[in-house]
């Protein structure tokens, strides 16, 4: 579906909230592990809503494929997942890869629930093999009922903006895109107009020619047009920006 292709991408668009890494943090220093994240799967991607100790091109991208995917493998079981020694266990060869890649010696998934569904995942990685006590297990189960509260709430604001895709929200994020590649073709052009006018008038000031500087005036006259034209734009587009702020505020103080 339309909807759930989009889930990633909305996902990626919306700030995690700052209390899913605080409750990571929490679960780091328990497990004291190099590196763990929270994961949810969509159709085609995982994405992370939290991380630490990952490469910065994943911390970069905040996503990862669902192939060897270790969310993809605890949320096939519905349970927690623990594997030791991954160079000793039977694992699929996606997952294999993924290992590798992350010099993963031992994991731990903790499957979470968004509205009763294992969508989600708790994973805990070692360089270097290990064992993950029971007493550690079953800690990591309680703590992930947290993450599931904050997580779903994650879930429904993204979903938010697959089922309003025009809200004002949305369209504030457009505006202020375009606004800020406006401003930056205005501080591009800025200079280049100010030369073109002081070499004209340097023209007209030698040759004392009141036709060459009518001349130049008109030649120089549509790109000023341009470029006071984007300004006026700019302004326009900032200004539709701050209403639409104002009417969402609006919106949500009456709800």
């Amino acid at each position: 579906m339309h909807r759930s292709a989009n889930m990633a991408n909305a996902l990626i668009r919306t700030p995690p909230p700052a209390q899913l890494s605080r409750l990571l943090s929490a679960v780091v220093s328990r497990a004291r592990v190099p590196m763990a994240y929270v994961g949810i799967l969509t159709p085609r991607l995982e994405v992370i809503g939290a991380w630490s100790g990952l490469p910065p091109e994943i911390e970069l991208s905040r996503a990862m494929s669902r192939d060897g995917s270790f969310t993809e493998l605890v949320v096939g079981e519905d349970a927690p997942q623990m594997v030791s020694d991954t160079s000793a266990s039977d694992l699929d060869p996606s997952i294999m890869l993924r290992c590798r890649a992350l010099e993963v010696g031992a994991f731990l998934t903790v499957p979470i629930r968004i509205d009763s569904e294992a969508r989600g995942a708790l994973v805990l990685l070692a360089h270097t093999s290990r064992d993950f006590e029971p007493a550690l297990v079953e800690w990591l189960e309680r703590m992930s009922e947290r993450i599931s509260t904050v997580l779903t709430g994650w879930v429904t604001n993204a979903a938010r903006r697959i089922s309003h895709p025009g809200d004002a929200e949305d369209t504030v994020e457009r505006i202020s895109a375009l606004a800020a590649r406006i401003e930056l073709a205005l501080v591009e052009l800025a200079p280049l107009v100010e030369l073109a006018r002081t070499a004209r008038y340097d023209q007209w000031r030698h040759q004392r020619s009141a036709t060459s500087l009518r001349q130049a005036l008109a030649n120089l006259g549509p790109a000023e047009d341009a470029y006071e034209d984007a300004r006026k734009d700019l302004q326009r587009l900032l200004h539709a920006a701050s209403e639409l702020v104002l009417k969402r505020d609006l919106a949500e103080s009456q709800s």
